[in-house]
């Protein structure tokens, strides 16, 4: 019984020690924001840059599995074969 209440009594302070630790580490609302605002996606240019780019590497990706025998370069470059 003792040992039961002393396991249980640790469990609650390693939690408590646990949420402690999460709640200093973890940033503020205000800290949240600046993230949020200086987060590459939230630059519209960046963004369709990246839709671009990701578009040509799914195009290529396809290229290179329905030609093998062409594209080489692409297959090594893209699919690591």
């Amino acid at each position: 019984a003792k040992s039961l209440i002393l396991a249980s009594k640790a469990l609650v302070g390693a939690l408590g020690v646990g949420y402690t630790m999460f709640s200093v580490i973890s940033p503020g609302e205000e800290r949240k924001k600046e993230l949020i605002q200086n987060f590459p996606e939230a630059n519209p240019v960046r963004m369709e840059d990246t839709r671009r780019r990701n578009a040509l590497v799914m195009l290529l990706r396809t290229f290179a599995k329905s030609n093998p025998n062409k594209t080489c370069i692409i297959r090594i470059l893209l699919l690591g074969d």
